[in-house]
């Protein structure tokens, strides 16, 4: 599914010189677009790339992720770390979450990504930071409160990812929770002195946060 138009999603693939998604990647997004509802959720190749490209340049060692879905956006992120990184990634949805572990364990980084199931404002103050990198692609109502809760656990120069950050353009006259929750979110961190924040229009958007 194209967030942009046509023309301008393709030309932006067209001059993004990245590798060819490995096989298992594309194996996920067949399974994910044939057996799981929703399947525009997935991260997809062009995106998939972007996340790996900052998990290396950040040379990310430590990495927290909110919403695994069928594990696409994981394994481009921990196909991005050394063997010494580490990402651990919290999914709501037990069917996600088991349909995500299956494709971990198929992949060279198992070792690498540790799954946890639940509700993770309630996970998250069990983990400790600092961690260097963070995407958050979960439900979008509570994107304040994940922005809130991660901050003191990034390190400084750590880099948070919010996805859907345009929610389909949405943001400009909100008129239910998760569109308001996206507002609120990019409000919020382009207001807030202890970090620098871009909004990056690839795909649905992201909003890319730095902490100071």
């Amino acid at each position: 599914m194209d967030f942009l138009p046509a023309s301008i999603a393709d030309y932006g693939r067209a001059h993004s010189q990245h590798p060819e998604p490995a096989a298992l990647l594309r194996e996920v997004a067949d399974y994910t677009h044939t057996h799981l509802a929703m399947p525009q959720m997935l991260t997809g190749p062009w995106a998939g790339a972007f996340l790996q490209a900052i998990t290396r340049t950040l040379n990310a060692r430590r990495v927290i992720e909110i919403g695994t879905f069928s594990g696409y956006s994981a394994l481009c992120m921990a196909g991005g770390m050394s063997d010494e990184g580490h990402l651990t990634t919290i999914e709501y949805d037990p069917h996600h979450a088991a349909v995500a572990r299956r494709f971990f364990q198929q992949s060279p980084f198992s070792n690498r990504i540790t799954l946890m199931e639940g509700d993770a404002t309630a996970l998250l103050p069990g983990l400790s930071g600092p961690f260097d990198l963070a995407f958050i692609d979960a439900d979008k109502k509570n994107y304040l409160q994940y922005y809130a809760m991660l901050k003191p656990m990034m390190r400084r120069g750590g880099v948070m990812l919010f996805d859907n950050a345009l929610w389909s353009g949405a943001v400009l006259a909100p008129s239910d929770a998760a569109a308001q929750g996206i507002h609120t979110l990019n409000e919020t961190v382009t207001r807030d002195p202890e970090v620098m924040n871009i909004l990056i229009p690839l795909r649905d958007g992201i909003q890319m946060v730095i902490k100071q």
